[in-house]
């Protein structure tokens, strides 16, 4: 079982976190959906991010540690109901 923490992210902290990883696991392109891309986020929001191409299994694993969040990852080409704003 995961324990994931109650804290709200600035964009700027996720960003810091996640673009390295991203570009270490063969992504040029990311974007955060939901409720952190639309400014609605509380200390349980899960953090939702579209890919275009690299290892989600590797980003999420890393994201998910780092962040200590429950991280979403879709690929950009994937059905998708929410805006994405890229970050």
């Amino acid at each position: 079982m995961r324990c994931f923490i109650a804290k709200i992210y600035s964009i700027d902290e996720i960003k810091s976190i996640s673009v390295p990883v991203a570009l270490k696991y063969g992504d040029k392109k990311l974007a955060l959906f939901g409720s952190y891309a639309h400014g609605e986020q509380n200390a349980t929001s899960d953090i939702n991010f579209i890919i275009e191409k690299g290892s989600i299994q590797d980003l999420f694993v890393f994201c998910t540690q780092t962040l200590q969040k429950a991280v979403t990852f879709w690929r950009r080409n994937c059905f998708c109901p929410y805006p994405a704003d890229a970050i």
